[in-house]
Formats: C-alpha cells, sequence, structure tokens
C-alpha cells in the first residue's frame, strides 16, 4: 500500500510506465515526419534555387542592356571630346596619336579587357604606348642645390 498506514491506496491510480517502450514510439513517429517532410524541403528548395537563378539571369541581362545603352546615347559626347582634344593638341603643336586619340582609347580599352586589337593599327598603336609607358625611364638629373646638399656643402 502506498500513501502510508491509513491512507488512500493509490496503487490503483499509477500506470505502468514503460520509458523505453514510449520513446521507441516517439522516435518512430519523429522519423515518420522527418521522412514525409525532407521531400517536401527538397522540392521548395530547388524551386527557390530556380527562382533566384532566373532573377539573376533576367537581372544580369537588364544590367549588360543598360550598359549598352549608356555607352550608345554617351558615344556622341565621348567621340567630340576625343576630336576636341585632338584639335586642341594640334593648335599647341603637340602629336597626337595616328589614327585620333579616339582610336588609342579604343585600343587600349581592347587590350585592357583582353580582347585582341580591331585592326593591325590599333595592335601597333597599344604597343607603341605602353612601352613608351613601361620602359625604364632613366633618372632625372638632381637640382644643383641636391647635389650640393649630398656632397655636405
Amino acid at each position: 500500500m502506498i500513501g502510508g498506514s491509513g491512507g488512500t491506496d493509490l496503487s490503483k491510480y499509477l500506470v505502468n510506465f514503460n520509458s523505453a517502450e514510449w520513446a521507441n514510439q516517439a522516435n518512430a513517429h519523429l522519423q515518420q515526419a522527418l521522412n514525409q517532410a525532407l521531400p517536401y524541403g527538397e522540392k521548395y528548395t530547388q524551386q527557390a534555387i530556380n527562382v533566384v537563378q532566373d532573377y539573376s539571369n533576367q537581372a544580369q541581362s537588364d544590367i549588360n542592356k543598360g550598359y549598352q545603352t549608356s555607352q550608345a546615347l554617351n558615344a556622341p559626347q565621348h567621340l567630340a571630346t576625343y576630336n576636341a582634344l585632338d584639335a586642341y593638341q594640334g593648335t599647341l603643336g603637340l602629336a597626337t596619336p595616328q589614327g585620333g586619340s579616339f582610336q588609342l582609347a579604343q585600343a587600349m580599352n581592347n587590350n585592357a579587357q583582353g580582347n585582341p586589337p580591331v585592326t593591325h593599327q590599333q595592335g601597333n598603336m597599344v604597343g607603341g604606348y605602353n612601352n613608351g609607358l613601361f620602359n625604364d625611364v632613366p633618372p632625372a638629373p638632381m637640382p644643383q642645390q641636391q647635389q650640393q646638399q649630398q656632397q655636405g656643402y
């Protein structure tokens, strides 16, 4: 008798509880739920990936179209600027690139992007310009005052 002397018999209220059996049943239910849920998760995850990829491709296409439109609309101003630069350099008696500054800019842009030159002339322009920029240039002579300071005068 549980509950002490003279008390109520509680044994009729107790449930025979087997925790191992209960845990096995709970695990079986959880495994079944997981097995049912995984295909849904995989299906909707793949759908989400496909949607994001489609939107990304569309966005990249729109960006490229916008860039091309911008380049096309600004082309007249760019060409006018290069022509103005060539004319200004001509009035100063300065040399301009053979074919003009616009051709040099196009050739340098193609080279920077890893594209082959459009014409043989553009290839020569880039090569000549780069040789002028990247050849070792002898140091300029020091002014007379700096030479005197180094010699201790």
